[in-house]
């Protein structure tokens, strides 16, 4: 009987021990939460504070970086507060655009995850889609196909943009590769999905850059910041993007991706 007693004590200590290392971490999750709520709920994004300040790089468009970054990366609580920081309607549409532009890098699965939390989170969803409608000159334009001619038109020239010079390699190796993928890549997300009229293409470039620096995906990262740039984005602002999906991704990810830049820099720019 001592012995059973003596176990059966050892036994509810090693339990309280387990207890306190998962109830420690909860309540300091928790902590954080608060925190972040509050900090959403006064309409300022925690990680602005951490971010280097470009004179040039408005906060609405760093914000929906860090919700394309934390779609991309299933960091769905992250989504619910990046998308609790965007107040004014351009901010949402914007975040909006961005989230169904990142389908093309990170899937359908997680995007759609993405917009069923921002519509847990934001009651006025419904109303700023048909808005969204609206404007678009008819209700459900905003959804309507292009003739696939005109898709693989506008990709074909929007393609051609982001790539210059490298696109008759680009088209030539994707065909080797699989023609199937590469009428997809022009025809759906080039002309139908990135030609889309929400974002201009500088904005678009800046958080497409920003997913890929997340996803190991070295070729293609290269081939974004090359469009960022002749989009209209200065080098300070591509870095700037790249280091912040560091917040998201962890410090591993930035790094490889600030390598991926700089190895890109020196290329380009005879360094």
């Amino acid at each position: 009987h001592k012995r059973t007693g003596a176990l059966y004590t050892c036994m509810l200590m090693q339990v309280g021990a387990r207890m306190r290392q998962v109830l420690l971490p909860l309540e300091t999750v928790s902590q954080r939460v608060r925190v972040a709520s509050t900090a959403a709920a006064q309409g300022r994004h925690a990680a602005l504070d951490k971010m280097r300040v470009v004179d040039t790089l408005d906060d609405e468009l760093r914000v929906v970086g860090l919700l394309t970054c934390n779609a991309a990366a299933g960091n769905l609580s992250g989504v619910s507060y990046d998308w609790q920081c965007l107040r004014s309607e351009s901010a949402k549409q914007l975040g909006r655009e961005m989230l169904l532009q990142t389908h093309l890098f990170a899937g359908f699965p997680r995007i759609i995850n993405a917009f069923a939390t921002i519509t847990d989170h934001d009651t006025t969803t419904g109303e700023f889609l048909a808005s969204l409608q609206r404007a678009e000159g008819a209700q459900g334009a905003a959804v309507s196909p292009k003739p696939s001619s005109a898709a693989m038109h506008d990709g074909e020239a929007l393609c051609q943009t982001v790539y210059g010079a490298s696109y008759g390699k680009l088209r030539q190796r994707m065909q080797r590769l699989s023609p199937e993928l590469d009428v997809w890549m022009i025809q759906h997300g080039y002309g139908t999905v990135m030609s889309r009229s929400g974002a201009t293409l500088r904005e678009r470039e800046l958080c497409a850059i920003g997913v890929l620096a997340g996803l190991e995906c070295a070729p293609q990262l290269t081939s974004h910041l090359r469009g960022a740039l002749y989009s209209g984005a200065t080098k300070d602002e591509c870095r700037a993007m790249l280091e912040q999906a560091g917040l998201v991704f962890g410090e591993e990810a930035r790094d490889r991706s600030l390598a991926v830049w700089e190895s890109f820099e020196s290329v380009r720019y005879g360094l």
